[in-house]
């Protein structure tokens, strides 16, 4: 009884995420697990004993037996593991330490939120008192409201890394992002973080596209390539292509313990919402926000293309907390959201993670500790650096993992 209350409580949940439904496929693909799965097991599982104790870092511990108990549940659920790669306990005999994923993974937990609980702490609410409350009262892009966004950029940064500060408290304490062009601030803030990586984007990607386009005539069919090639414009090709040459993603829907696992289609749709014409444009980003605060989905900032489909793409915007932005070009738009992101300092939509951090690991040359830890990215980095032959008729699929299928 006390092992299946555990399943219950903790794996059930923990393997029913995104990440846990990816380890869960490859366990049956593969009959074992890599070192990449057992640290995101482990870290899954740490977290989800941590959201039980209620996120109360101070009190939050782990006992003996809970450990072992956890570890059991992890091999009885993945045959085949070794109990010692999870957790060994503390040796009174040999006076050797707790060792194991769970425990480092453990450790790792509470060293971070300490860390951050100090950050924290160490923030004066008085700290450019004048000059936030200057910032807050200005309406208009002007060179006296770049100069305080440039000087404040540090303060602001401390807030945006306190976990329960939301993009929209962000935008209401700081009413200038809201106005016509107000991305820009977030702009200087990736311009400030990342000073020699602004134009990598725009500078890489001709060449990335190029090289994702010789990768898929090898690894996939080219009767597949060409029907993808039919649905959107060159210059993002390459996007669409990723869909394919990275492993499924899967979308974790309301009031069901299985995650739904996307097709290509399903994944472009989270890459880039597609509205057809102008005229409808408002009103259908309304209903769809709306649609998806009922369903609780996170309303994270977007890439909004308008055309009759992604091969005529007409106008190009970026949604942050329902404010559009218009861009110059599809590639713009794109810019302009990855760099948001970094800016607001908020995780990628679990669906298209894979896909994001590959770009920003990738053609912007940007790693940070937070990142996505994915075999399959490294594996696609590697296919694309390595000085491949040109591709013949016969090449076709040649899967180290599974790929998402068409709908």
């Amino acid at each position: 009884m006390a092992s299946n209350s555990i399943e219950d409580s903790c794996l059930t949940s923990c393997l029913s995420s995104v990440s846990g439904a990816i380890i869960t496929q490859r366990f049956k693909k593969f009959k074992t697990l890599n070192e990449n799965d057992r640290c995101q097991l482990s870290t899954l599982v740490i977290h989800n004993e941590f959201d039980k104790f209620g996120r109360d870092i101070t009190e939050f511990t782990i006992k003996t037996e809970r450990f072992l108990q956890l570890r059991d549940e992890i091999c009885a659920r993945f045959p085949g593991e070794k109990p010692e790669e999870y957790f060994t306990p503390f040796n009174q005999s040999t006076r050797s330490t707790s060792t194991g994923k769970l425990f480092n993974s453990f450790n790792t937990l509470k060293r971070k939120w300490k860390e951050s609980l100090e950050s924290d702490s160490n923030v004066d609410s008085d700290e450019d008192s004048d000059d936030i409350q200057e910032l807050r009262s200005l309406q208009s892009l002007d060179v006296q409201a770049f100069q305080l966004w440039r000087k404040t950029h540090s303060y602001r940064q401390k807030l945006l890394s306190n976990s329960k500060y939301t993009v929209s408290m962000y935008y209401n304490q700081f009413p200038l992002l809201k106005v016509a062009n107000g991305y820009q601030f977030l702009l200087l803030d990736f311009d400030m973080m990342h000073e020699n990586q602004t134009k990598k984007f725009l500078e890489n990607w001709p060449a990335v596209n190029e090289k994702l386009i010789n990768l898929a005539l090898k690894k996939l069919k080219r009767k597949k390539v060409r029907e993808l090639s039919m649905t959107c414009s060159n210059e993002i090709f390459g996007f669409f292509l990723l869909t394919s040459l990275l492993p499924m993603a899967f979308k974790i829907l309301p009031n069901c313990d299985v995650p739904k696992r996307l097709c290509r289609e399903e994944i472009q749709e989270e890459l880039f919402f597609h509205v057809k014409d102008n005229e409808s444009l408002q009103n259908v980003i309304e209903c769809d926000n709306e649609r998806r605060n009922e369903a609780r989905f996170p309303i994270n900032p977007r890439i909004v293309f308008v055309g009759r489909d992604f091969a005529t793409i007409s106008k190009a915007y970026v949604e942050i907390d329902m404010n559009m932005y218009e861009m110059k070009n599809p590639l713009s738009a794109i810019d302009t959201y990855l760099k948001v992101y970094m800016a607001l300092n908020i995780s990628y939509p679990n669906e298209v993670k894979q896909i994001w951090t590959f770009i920003q690991n990738y053609v912007y040359q940007i790693k940070t500790a937070e990142d996505l830890i994915s075999v399959s990215i490294n594996g696609l980095i590697a296919d694309l650096e390595a000085n491949e032959r040109p591709p013949s008729d016969s090449d076709s699929d040649s899967d180290a993992f599974e790929r998402p299928d068409d709908c």
